[in-house]
């Protein structure tokens, strides 16, 4: 917490040194022994965050089985991670009793923010930038594909290799769009091509492109192109 500290540490790798500036945080696995050595103790935070809790903190954001292991390899800034370790601090240094629904609270934010950020099992390749080229190209075409089948999110999550949860975050970071809207999208440009290039009628080609009814179709396709099919298609 203060401006910078000397630091030394060993996390079963051998003994590595350096200099530790304010808001720097570095997250390990309590199964790793270690051993510190501050320049300022009284400047760190240093707080044990009980598996159970993480556990619980995965599964209620994912719906998906705990992984397991987190862990950072190197010192890094990560805004969240001070502010809520900031609250925890004032509490505990208030006076009065502790608020333990308060901490509780701040305690569980944390601990979503860090499975969701740095668990083992969210590719390192999404953490930061959205979805890789390869994967994105693999989705797309996958769609592109099958858009007279259904497509769920489980569906394009397995073709990218990757849970369903990460999956829509990252394809909405990289994509601008949740994976459904991309879905209608391509739906409705489809549409435009049949209207405009086939002989099938309105109901079929929504019927086609999985919208459940002919309204929802038509509702669908004035909220996005501005018209409605009939007014879309061309007339002689």
């Amino acid at each position: 917490m203060s401006n910078r500290s000397e630091v030394r540490f060993d996390i079963g790798s051998g003994s590595k040194s350096g200099e530790v500036r304010f808001g720097h945080v570095l997250l390990h696995s309590t199964l790793d022994r270690s051993c510190w050595w501050l320049g300022r103790p009284e400047q760190t935070i240093i707080l044990s965050v009980p598996v159970q809790m993480l556990q619980h903190a995965w599964e209620n954001d994912t719906g998906e089985p705990w992984p397991g292991m987190m862990r950072m390899h190197s010192f890094r800034q990560d805004p969240l991670v001070i502010q809520l370790l900031a609250a925890l601090a004032g509490e505990l240094d208030r006076t009065g009793p502790v608020n333990r629904p308060y901490t509780n609270t701040l305690v569980f934010q944390l601990s979503t923010h860090l499975v969701r950020r740095y668990s083992d099992s969210v590719d390192l390749s999404i953490r930061q930038s959205g979805m890789q080229p390869s994967r994105l190209k693999k989705v797309v075409e996958f769609v592109m594909e099958n858009l007279e089948q259904e497509l769920g999110l489980a569906e394009m999550a397995q073709v990218a290799e990757i849970s369903p949860y990460y999956f829509c975050r990252e394809f909405k970071k990289t994509m601008s769009i949740t994976p459904h809207q991309y879905v209608v999208k391509q739906r409705i440009d489809r549409a435009k091509a049949l209207l405009q290039n086939s002989s099938m009628s309105i109901t079929e080609i929504g019927a086609q492109l999985q919208f459940p009814t002919p309204s929802h179709f038509t509702a669908t396709f004035r909220k996005m192109v501005g018209v409605t099919p009939s007014a879309f298609r061309p007339h002689c």
